[in-house]
C-alpha cells in the first residue's frame, strides 16, 4: 500500500490525526465516517460517480520503541462508471485493515537492509510516520482507492468493436474459407504462377 500514486492528494478530505505523544498506553478506539462534503470531495479525487458512505471503525495502539499498529474495518458504497458502456456500477467496500506503522528512519533501514535493486516486487511492509501525528484519515482514504476496482465492469457489458471494413472481410472469409486464398493469389499477380 506503499504505493497509491495516481489517488494520492496532499490531505485527505477526512483527516484524522493523532499526535504521537497523546495515544495512551491502552490505545485509541474510535470510528471516522465522512459527511456529505468529504464524500463529493473524495468522489471528485477518485473519479467516482458517487460516494455514498465512508467510515472507518479502527484501534490505533503502540506496540514498541515508537512503533504502532493501526487496525479497523473500512466501510464504503460507492458508484463507479463502467469502462465499457460507461453506466453506474456500484461498488461495495468492506475491507479489514491492518497498518504496523514506525518511524520513518526504521522503515529506510528496512529497505535498505531488504536490497530492493534484486527485487521485482516493491515490500508491502510499514508505513513510515511522517512527523509528529498519525492521519488515520489518509491511511483510510489511501486504502479505499486502492480497494477499488480500477475497471469497473457492468455485468455483461462486452467491448466488441470491430472496424467495418474489417467486419465485411471477416464475414466473407467465414462463408468463403478459401475467398482469402484467392485475394492472396489476386495480389501476387498474374504472372506469379
Amino acid at each position: 500500500m506503499n504505493n497509491v500514486t495516481g489517488h494520492m492528494i496532499e490531505t485527505a478530505p477526512v483527516a484524522r490525526r493523532h499526535a504521537l505523544d497523546e495515544i495512551p498506553p491502552a490505545g485509541i478506539t474510535s470510528h471516522l465516517k465522512a459527511d456529505k462534503e468529504q464524500c463529493d470531495e473524495i468522489a471528485k479525487a477518485l473519479d467516482l460517480l458517487e460516494l455514498e458512505d465512508f467510515r472507518f471503525d479502527y484501534q490505533l495502539r503502540r506496540t514498541s520503541k515508537g512503533r504502532f499498529k493501526l487496525e479497523g474495518q473500512l466501510h464504503a458504497k460507492a458508484m463507479q462508471s463502467c469502462v465499457v458502456t460507461l453506466e453506474p456500477v456500484p461498488a461495495v467496500i468492506d475491507e479489514a485493515i491492518e497498518i504496523d506503522l514506525w518511524p520513518a528512519g526504521d522503515v529506510e533501514r528496512l529497505e535498505a537492509e531488504a536490497n530492493p535493486e534484486s527485487m521485482s516486487v516493491q515490500l508491502d511492509g510499514p508505513e513510515p510516520i511522517s512527523g509528529d501525528s498519525i492521519d488515520v484519515g489518509q491511511l483510510a482514504y489511501e486504502h479505499f482507492a486502492a480497494a477499488l476496482n480500477p475497471y469497473p465492469k457492468k455485468t455483461g457489458a462486452k467491448f466488441d468493436w470491430r472496424n467495418q471494413a474489417d467486419t465485411e472481410e471477416y464475414d466473407d472469409m467465414q462463408n468463403k474459407p478459401f475467398a482469402a486464398l484467392a485475394k492472396l493469389k489476386g495480389m501476387s499477380g498474374p504472372d506469379s504462377n
